[in-house]
């Protein structure tokens, strides 16, 4: 996955290494193409087995704390970049796989429908 850099704990500091960390996810890869191909399949065959598609599952809340799993249909396209790259560029060319697939700008509200 993309590394956060370090900071210095201020929010500039925070909201430039986010920055950064955009950066290099919209950076495509080789095959990207044909990736997303895939991964359209699979959010395709998910969709046939359990209608939509959630971006969170199993969302807790415990004080200040938050816990959540990536659902299924994402641990499965995970799974294939891991398979295909390896565990390291597998998990550098999954958060650009999904930056594209279900794209955020910084202007539009944070959610889906």
């Amino acid at each position: 996955m993309p590394k956060l850099t370090a900071h210095d704990g201020s929010v500039k500091g925070a909201r430039a290494a986010f920055e950064e960390f955009k950066k290099k996810t919209r950076e495509p890869w080789p095959d990207m193409d044909a990736d997303l191909e895939e991964c359209m399949g699979i959010m395709h065959k998910w969709f046939l087995r359990t209608g939509p598609l959630l971006l969170i599952d199993n969302l807790r809340m415990n004080g200040e704390a938050i816990s959540y799993r990536l659902p299924a249909w994402q641990e499965e396209i995970k799974q294939h970049f891991t398979k295909k790259y390896g565990e390291e560029a597998g998990g550098e060319i999954f958060p650009k796989a999904m930056y594209r697939l279900i794209p955020i700008q910084d202007d539009e509200p944070k959610h889906i429908h």
